[in-house]
């Protein structure tokens, strides 16, 4: 089903790109951006759709990682320009689609053997093969894997939280002067 996803994104930026060159006065092309930047995009999206296509998973974990920081840059620069109006429909559904397999592509379930025993040291969390169970689980894996890398280093900061523990911190005005000497 991913590459199904892939193919699709590929011809629909292909397409865009081939529109907006060749016929950008074409009733289609009234919905997508013509702009040369938007067609550079285009053909980084179109490329990053080739690679995803032509590599197998298991994909190492810094890579999928990226996947997912640009899927949601993707689905930021697809919401937020819509929402101010600045951006044409049919971009914003080539970033939705193209965010949507960058983040299938980030949550793929079989790690690298290199990378196990990051991943043995998290619980199980195969819950279903739902696309929702997928997302829920690749969330709190996530948080794993960054409580796990931070632990070490003494980034627990519990007492922070806790309202007991702050003596001058009780006012804006005491926090903003510093501690009491």
């Amino acid at each position: 089903m991913d590459r199904v996803l892939y193919i699709i994104s590929f011809v629909a930026a292909v397409l865009l790109m081939i529109g907006s060159r060749l016929a950008p006065d074409s009733a289609p092309m009234w919905l997508a951006s013509t702009d040369m930047w938007m067609n550079i995009l285009r053909g980084v999206l179109a490329g990053m759709m080739l690679g995803l296509l032509f590599t197998d998973p298991p994909r190492r974990l810094l890579f999928r990682g990226a996947l997912g920081a640009l899927g949601v840059l993707l689905a930021i620069m697809a919401i937020v320009p819509l929402l101010q109006g600045s951006i044409y429909v049919v971009d914003v559904l080539l970033f939705a689609q193209a965010s949507v397999c960058f983040l299938l592509a980030a949550i793929e379930a079989e790690p690298l053997p290199s990378e196990r025993r990051i991943v043995e040291r998290l619980p199980n969390l195969n819950l279903g093969s739902s696309w929702l169970t997928r997302i829920s689980s690749g969330a709190v894996s996530a948080w794993l894997i960054a409580k796990a890398v931070a632990e070490p280093f003494g980034t627990s900061k519990q007492h922070l939280l806790h309202p007991s523990t702050r003596t001058w911190h009780s006012s804006p005005a005491t926090f903003m002067s510093g501690p009491p000497p």
